[in-house]
């Protein structure tokens, strides 16, 4: 599904996850989005899908048509007589464990959260923990007597059974109340004539003890917000498009796509707008619970789920799903535009750290083209940093001219004048006598005298005179490089350098997958670029 290098998502890759973020108009639903759906479909896979928008039904049915899978589609829309009963379903689930008390409870719960979202009312606080508390507490102790006098669970009979409980404990013991209340008409046929299960002593008091003393000693205010947070959730199903759908017969159930049949729940959000919410709610966490549920070897089928707009749809089970999601051989596929819309709308008291927790439940996300700095920052962040190198350079120009004259002149005049006389005279004799040869004497003499008279004269003269000019110029130029730890792919690049689409881009969308350890062939790395066909 991604190249021609041997790099392609694997079925594994599907059971993990897979998340696609894209703005608007970045082709994600028209590039990654119809490849993941196409292989699906051609895999053979069964699963639902979740619309958003009005188009979304039929862009899958055009799917479906080009893998020849046409004839496995069930369009669940208003009308349609596609019906699911939900609390019928969970009742007589094939494993015998839909009467329990606690999953009854449990599914009514989903949709109390379902609604409250579809109502944009602000996430649960510790006050409005403490009213999720007394409504489980209330749903626990009209559920459980009510199943055992009817042997069935009905939304507007446990309506009725809340409407007429009492609201003093002297209206309790009351003989008029008494022979009026459907309340007390529940309590005692779960007792003496049980149509159900019947129930054991200690949960008889339970739920008598409960009604009689601690509902009848409520405070007004305390019980009226208990009643008003059940009644927002309930009333809308016993009337319109919730109650034909939800609340009349079944004609289809969620193991249809173990079978591959492909689910498409049409309530569009962009149209119906609560009323879409709660509906694709319902559907989907009834999937989710019977998909983990399902037994399965060698040859189960794989299935999907399948959310464009994914946001619309997103409730605090999911992430417990996606943690599981692999073992039960089910696939996630989500779009949606970036981060931020899953901080926005995913339910729960800190909506940022359950959309981080379910996000990296995703092992596999693709981000396409995007604006958001939050988003490009988190895709460049998983991508990570690697040595990048970083060229640098240099230049500089020097002119320089320099002009200089000297000139000197200097005259030097000397004269003198030396005159000197010398005179000098010597004198010297010898002479001779013998004696008979005893002694022999020499005597001489003569005489030498001379003078000298000079004179000397000197003088000097110069002059010297001179210029000088000079010119110089220069220019250097360097360059060189580093290498540093940097972003591998920076933020700026998925808003600036990936396609969108379209006939300008050839039909041609960019995106970048990262996947949790998988090393692919082509970047030999966790990280791939590559290119979707529209």
């Amino acid at each position: 599904m991604l190249n021609g290098q041997g790099d392609a998502l694997r079925v594994r890759d599907f059971y993990e996850g897979v998340q696609i973020l894209g703005a608007t108009g970045s082709g994600k639903s028209s590039g990654s989005g119809m490849a993941a759906a196409s292989a699906m479909l051609l895999g053979g896979w069964g699963g639902i899908v979740m619309c958003a928008k009005p188009d979304e039904a039929e862009r899958w049915i055009g799917y479906a048509q080009q893998c020849g899978r046409l004839n496995d589609v069930i369009l669940m829309r208003p009308g349609s007589g596609w019906n699911l009963n939900f609390l019928d379903y969970e009742f007589h689930r094939p494993d015998g464990l839909g009467a329990d008390v606690l999953n009854l409870v449990t599914l009514i719960m989903v949709i109390v959260e379902r609604m409250r979202v579809a109502l944009g009312q602000p996430a649960q606080d510790a006050d409005g923990a403490f009213w999720v508390a007394a409504v489980r507490e209330l749903l626990t102790n009209v559920i459980e007597p009510l199943v055992a006098a009817t042997g069935r669970l009905r939304l507007d009979e446990l309506m009725r059974f809340i409407t007429s409980a009492p609201t003093t404990r002297e209206q309790a013991f009351s003989d008029e109340w008494k022979a009026h209340s459907y309340c007390y008409w529940v309590l005692q046929h779960s007792y003496l004539n049980p149509q159900g299960v019947p129930l054991p002593e200690h949960s008889v008091r339970a739920a008598a003890d409960y009604w009689f003393s601690t509902y009848a000693g409520m405070d007004n205010k305390t019980r009226s917000n208990i009643i008003a947070t059940l009644t927002a959730a309930i009333s809308p199903f016993l009337r319109g498009v919730l109650h034909d759908t939800f609340c009349t017969n079944t004609t289809l159930i969620p193991e249809m796509t173990h079978e591959g049949a492909i689910i498409i729940v049409d309530y569009p959000i962009k149209t119906m707008g609560p009323v879409g919410v709660v509906a694709a709610g319902i559907v989907k966490y009834l999937w989710q619970r019977a998909t983990e549920r399902r037994a399965f070897g060698p040859d189960t089928r794989p299935t999907f789920l399948f959310a464009d707009e994914c946001q619309f749809f997103m409730s605090t089970y999911d992430g417990e799903f996606q943690s599981t999601a692999r073992s039960s051989r089910a696939a996630t596929v989500y779009l949606t535009q970036n981060l931020p819309t899953y901080y926005a709308l995913l339910p729960g008291r800190d909506p940022k750290s359950s959309a981080d927790s379910l996000l990296g439940n995703f092992q596999t996300k693709i981000f396409h083209a995007n604006t958001d700095p939050t988003t490009n920052r988190y895709a460049s962040d998983l991508i990570g940093k690697s040595l990048q190198r970083r060229a640098s350079g240099s230049w500089s120009t020097n002119d320089g001219w320099s002009h200089s004259t000297n000139e000197g002149r200097g005259t030097s005049y000397q004269t003198g004048q030396n005159r000197g006389t010398s005179w000098g005279s010597s004198s010297n004799g010898s002479a001779s006598y013998s004696d008979e040869g005893k002694a022999s004497y020499s005597f001489g003499g003569g005489s030498n005298r001379g003078g000298q008279k000079g004179t000397s004269k000197s003088s000097t003269r110069s002059r010297n005179s001179g210029s000088s000019e000079s010119v110089s110029g220069g220019m250097t130029q360097g360059g060189g490089w580093s290498d540093q730890m940097d972003d591998t792919v920076p933020p700026a690049a998925f808003a600036s350098k990936l396609r969108k689409g379209g006939q300008s881009d050839d039909f041609m969308v960019d995106a970048v997958v990262v996947q949790g350890g998988r090393r692919f062939t082509w970047s030999n790395a966790h990280w791939l670029a590559c290119t979707f066909r529209q």
